[in-house]
């Protein structure tokens, strides 16, 4: 009965470093699990943005053509800008109009939902 005694309690010694060790492995893993989604939404993200530039850049040329022909159909190329830029003074004006909370209320709820997304991932992954 003495050694079983003496069995238990080297056990019991070794309890704390098991534990510890668990511990790091979980927060390694944790770490890395949170690099692998952060790399994967860069991964997803860069192609959007490039083509956000060139969507952008395509449009800026469009109105540069559209104000250069109204240009023409008004007579004066300073007529064909000044009517691009009154179209966006005014939707400008109505968007700030509207209800500026809803937007940022929109915003806060997608990142809040992004959020929540990646948690219940990470959970899900590391049961």
């Amino acid at each position: 009965m003495n050694e079983f005694m003496l069995q238990l309690l080297e056990s019991s010694k070794r309890i704390p470093s098991d534990f510890k060790l668990i511990l790091e492995r979980k927060l390694q893993l944790a770490i890395l699990e949170v690099g692998d989604s952060l790399s994967t939404s860069v991964a997803k993200l860069v192609p959007k943005i490039i083509g956000a530039v060139i969507l952008i850049i395509g449009v800026f040329f469009g109105l540069i053509a559209l104000a250069l022909w109204l240009g023409e159909l008004f007579g004066n190329t300073t007529y064909g800008f000044l009517a691009i830029s009154a179209t966006f003074l005014v939707i400008g004006i109505l968007l700030v109009a509207i209800n500026p909370e809803m937007k940022k209320n929109g915003i806060k709820q997608s990142i809040e939902n992004n959020f929540i997304e990646l948690s219940d991932k990470l959970g899900a992954e590391s049961k």
